[in-house]
């Protein structure tokens, strides 16, 4: 009671705030302190026919059936009603109160009666009191209104008291909850739908080496690596009862994948409140450890299976069941209803044994135990069943929750584990480990039957680019069309492999020396470039093959595979093409270190310089502008072109530091010719995607501007489609741009997958129509018509277009012709270097004056 009171914060002044509230004053407690004994009499027969009304009542009957439990609620009221007109309402008065209320709830009676008791209360002593006040109607209702006040400050007790019971309830159901949790080995998070994390338990955060506090309240993809996961959680999100299971290969965010895990999501929804996703682990490496130690034990191989199946359990120290999951109803046959309230002992009739058998002190918490057992069906039918058990003490006595696994399908689920080993799980095709063991074996029979053996190593050209434009799900798609559609096209007995991301591997066994394996690797490629329809989208791809034969290119599988990728990596160099490996291939990773070292040098050394190529007003003839190129000048090898080394400083992250360079590089020309008296004039450069990914793009050129004393306006930045499509900050760095002044064209138009709503959204000004599109205009009439749409689109979206790659006359009248707005290529200049970029442009005016 005293605790409570202390719950309740019923204090002196709170029990003063309370009347005061109600009105409750001296003179009502004087006022029902006179009338006191004139109706204390009358209680004893106010009680028997009280409880006489309860007993009518069938729904109140069941919790009055024991005479004992009768005159002991009578007696108890007889007090209650007995203390409400004595005029002392002191901390006594306040305790039989609680006392009442708590009396009502260990026998079942809901709050809902206390109304009907003080009704009864009123109708049977109201005609009393109206007698002992005979005609005084004022002090009537005097009395009436002081009645009501402390029925009033009862009733808040009454309240209070259910509060208490309930808050109580909830909190022990939590802490049930925390206990079944705790005892589960598995990870589990529960998420919003937000994917944030709302909590985990401990399993969880020793499985990954985690605090509570660096995971709960951060998004899931900021704690977990883990490829296709967000997508699969999104699926399940807030559908009460979806349900999902796989297997995934796990890391912590920012580290490699390296934990093989089974993972089970589930959606739920509580009535309005958003929906939420339950994720639960298991570490499979773990269970592959164990199950070696044991020397292939089937009994310790079984007691880490089937985690998803785990029941659960609670049991008080007479080993009557007290809750029981849907789990544990299937696992045993028997619905919660007929389990609830009965022993263990049906269930698992050799537990006891195990659970108590260590108990030494049944007051003192026991560590987690552990133990295999014999479970029994409603059928009566015995199955295998592992058991942790930890014994807890409740206020109630102590409890103990009991996670209960089946162990009966360790070989179902050797054979998933050995699949998802061996095998992709997208494609369902061999993945890189299955390869390398048939590789092998391949090798092995290959010896004795002096045959050959060949690698085709395929990759996908701009596969990356349906990705970024279409979704994830039609590039998951995709790939899976490709394996079936390559698998269609070889012989019975070669092997298709998925080799991670979109790599593909063929190996071709059993092959005469007469087979052409060059007409076979064009022959995939001719079926890699059919059109794919998928989500009524027209995808059509490409490949580059590398080529690496058995025996003459290595005797391992090992070397077979590094070749045939070198080779593949020549071919994607020429592009949509087949390469076989030879020596010279070999050397090809020495080079490219020497090409990253000698890059690294050339920002050192400022080898690098700009070229300028024109860009001409294609109705007025005048320069409007130049594209700043860069060019390498090595100081052993002479001129390198861009393109023999931009790729490496994409593929190097290199291409940050030396767009950088270009920038500053053109700001400091424009200053210069300032400085010399020539008209400024707009100078365009290009951005590749690593500078918007990690360059810190808008501060480069807004130092740049500065440091140089440029105007933005004599700056343009070209970005390909992309980079546009890629990148969700793009359109906030245009803005950022433009308010510079800088504005934005967009390069290579056409051969991308930029839509009319994305051109729409973004801040750009001008399109740049590809030199593919430029070149065959005079003698292909669908190219001309696709190059009129794109500039007739252009001008309908208000912004400009410049063509590249003009070569000749009949290009050009076609351009101005068609409404192109400016052009450049070699028809005016090739790109030139300063000095005779200036002699153009004077040379240029000069014929202009004449």
């Amino acid at each position: 009671m005293e605790e409570l009171i202390q719950k309740l914060a019923l204090d002196e002044e709170s029990h003063r705030l309370r009347r005061d509230f109600l009105g409750f004053t001296e003179e009502d407690g004087s006022r029902l302190k006179a009338l006191h004994p004139h109706i204390s009499s009358f209680y004893p027969q106010f009680i028997d026919s009280f409880y006489q009304h309860l007993i009518d009542f069938e729904k109140n009957r069941c919790f009055l059936q024991e005479e004992a439990t009768v005159e002991f609620l009578k007696k108890n009221h007889t007090a209650y009603f007995n203390n409400l007109t004595t005029g002392i309402y002191d901390k006594d008065y306040i305790s039989s109160r609680l006392k009442i209320a708590l009396i009502h709830h260990s026998i079942g009676l809901s709050l809902q009666w206390y109304l009907g008791v003080y009704v009864r209360y009123l109708s049977d002593f109201l005609p009393k009191i109206r007698l002992l006040t005979s005609d005084l109607s004022e002090e009537f209702t005097s009395v009436v209104v002081s009645f009501l006040k402390v029925m009033m400050f009862d009733l808040g007790f009454a309240l209070d008291t259910q509060k208490y019971i309930e808050t109580r309830r909830l909190y022990n159901l939590k802490q049930y909850a925390e206990s079944i949790l705790s005892n589960i080995p598995d990870g589990i998070l529960v998420l919003s739908g937000s994917l944030t994390i709302l909590s985990a338990n401990q399993s969880f955060l020793k499985q990954f080496d985690l605090a509570t506090k660096e995971v709960v309240g951060n998004p899931i993809e900021k704690i977990l690596n883990a490829s296709g996961l967000k997508s699969r959680l999104l699926e399940v999100l807030g559908r009460a009862g979806a349900h999902s299971d796989f297997f995934l290969t796990i890391g912590k965010s920012g580290k490699e994948p390296v934990k093989q895990m089974q993972v089970i999501l589930m959606g739920m929804r509580f009535e309005e409140e958003e929906g939420q996703a339950l994720l639960i682990m298991k570490d499979l490496s773990e269970e592959e450890r164990l199950k070696a130690i044991s020397g292939g034990s089937e009994r310790r191989f079984r007691k880490l299976a089937d985690v998803a199946q785990s029941g659960i359990i609670l049991v008080d120290s007479k080993n009557i069941i007290l809750y029981f999951n849907g789990s544990a109803e299937k696992m045993f046959g028997i619905s919660r209803d007929l389990a609830l309230e009965r022993s263990l002992h049906m269930l698992l009739p050799e537990a006891e044994d195990f659970i108590f058998s260590s108990v030494t002190d049944p007051l003192e918490e026991q560590e987690n135990q552990f133990f295999e057992t014999q479970g029994q069906r409603s059928d009566g039918s015995f199955f295998s069943v592992e058991v942790s058990a930890s014994i807890s003490n409740e206020p109630s006595g102590p409890l103990t929750t009991l996670v209960v696994r089946d162990l009966t399908r360790p070989k179902q689920f050797e054979d998933e584990l050995l699949y998802v080993a061996n095998y992709d799980a997208l494609t369902g095709l061999p993945n890189r480990t299955q390869l390398i063991d048939l590789l092998s074996r391949a090798i092995s029979q290959t010896e004795r039957n002096d045959e050959q053996i060949a690698l085709l190593f395929l990759d996908l050209d701009r596969f990356k680019g349906i990705n970024d434009s279409m979704g994830h799900a039609i590039g998951d798609t995709l790939l899976v069309e490709i394996g079936k559609r390559l698998s269609h096209c070889l012989r019975k007995g070669d092997i298709v492999a998925r080799f991670g991301g979109d790599e593909f591997v063929i190996l071709l066994k059993d092959l005469d020396k007469e087979i052409n394996i060059e007409q076979i690797a064009e022959k995939i490629l001719d079926e890699l470039a059919q059109s794919f329809e998928i989500d009524q989208n027209q995808i059509f791809m490409n490949g580059s093959i590398g080529i690496s034969i058995y025996p003459n290119d290595g005797d391992t599988a090992d070397l077979l595979l590094r070749r045939a990728e070198a080779a593949m990596y020549r071919a994607k160099e020429i592009g949509n093409s087949y390469v076989s490996y030879s020596p010279e291939i070999g050397t090809l990773p020495e080079r490219r270190f020497i090409m990253e070292r000698d890059l690294r040098l050339a920002l050192e050394r400022e080898e690098f310089e700009l070229y300028f190529q024109p860009q001409i007003d294609l109705q007025t003839g005048t320069l409007v502008g130049a594209e700043a190129l860069i060019r390498w000048r090595h100081p052993e090898k002479g001129w390198i072109l861009p393109e023999q080394f931009i790729p490496m400083a994409e593929s190097t992250g290199l291409i940050v530091p030396i767009g950088a360079w270009v920038i500053r590089a053109a700001c400091n020309q424009i200053k210069l010719w300032k400085d010399t008296g020539f008209d400024p004039i707009r100078l365009t450069v290009n951005v590749s995607v690593k500078q918007f990914e990690r360059g810190r793009l808008t501060e480069t050129f807004e130092s740049s501007l500065i440091e140089y004393g440029v105007d933005g306006r004599f700056l343009e930045m070209e970005v390909t489609e992309s980079v546009l499509l890629k990148h969700s900050l793009t359109a906030d760095n245009l803005r950022d741009l433009l308010r510079l002044g800088i504005r934005t064209s967009i390069d290579d138009f056409g051969t991308g997958y930029s839509s009319l709503s994305s051109l729409k959204k973004l801040p750009v000004y001008k399109l740049k129509i590809d030199r593919s599109f430029v070149t065959p205009l005079q003698e292909d009439p669908d190219i001309r018509a696709i190059t009129n749409a794109i500039i007739t689109m252009a001008a309908a979206l208000r912004l400009k277009t410049i063509a590249e790659g003009v070569e000749t006359q009949e290009q050009f009248d076609i351009l101005k012709k068609l409404g192109c707005d400016e052009i450049q290529g070699y028809y005016f200049s090739t790109p030139l270097p300063n000095l005779e970029f200036l002699k153009w442009v004077q040379d240029r005016k000069s014929i202009e004056g004449s």
